[in-house]
């Protein structure tokens, strides 16, 4: 349950938008969600992953990527946590040490896997990111990535990060393309 919140229909009707292309067996597709600043896209999305780990059955990881400038991933992560505190929410840290978990949502800063020279993708004493994605695959968690500010982030690298996450039989990705501050 999402704690706090005024229901707007035209959130609901997103919302409810989101879980049904995400739940047709053949869904494949990138969903953008567009609105102006203020209109609460961050909500609308918190809303949704809650609906969704709440009403299905399926082994389901969420993913949000955020940009890197303004802690972004630690502002969505701290909303998510005020409004749906029963939801095991996690920076990518916590995800490497104990594995993307089915009805987890792991929130990561672009920077984080893309930037060169960073810790999430070296060999060593951790497994890396991609390890622990291929970890979640084989114990048959599909993942569904939110990408926040996606028009920061369109890269190769980043690209390659998305398709690793999306390995599965189904995949979304939910793309906040709007311009200034997330809601």
């Amino acid at each position: 349950m999402v704690n706090g919140i005024i229901n707007f229909e035209f959130q609901n009707n997103c919302i409810n938008f989101l879980i049904d292309k995400t739940l047709e067996t053949d869904s494949k597709q990138v969903i953008t969600v567009k609105a102006p600043t203020g209109a609460g896209k961050t909500v609308m999305l918190i809303k949704y992953v809650d609906e969704y780990l709440k009403n299905t059955n399926r082994k389901t990881a969420f993913v949000w990527l955020c940009p890197g400038k303004g802690d972004l991933e630690q502002q969505s992560m701290k909303k998510m946590d005020e409004l749906t505190p029963q939801r095991d929410t996690r920076n990518l840290l916590c995800s490497m040490r104990m594995g993307f978990e089915s009805d987890s949502v792991t929130f990561i800063n672009w920077e984080l896997v893309t930037k060169k020279g960073n810790t999430a993708l070296k060999e060593g004493e951790r497994a890396n990111l991609f390890e622990a994605i291929a970890a979640a695959h084989k114990a048959g968690i599909s993942f569904i990535i939110i990408i926040d500010e996606e028009h920061l982030n369109n890269t190769k690298k980043a690209d390659d990060i998305i398709r690793a996450f999306s390995a599965k039989e189904y995949n979304s990705s939910f793309r906040n393309c709007s311009k200034g501050k997330s809601s």
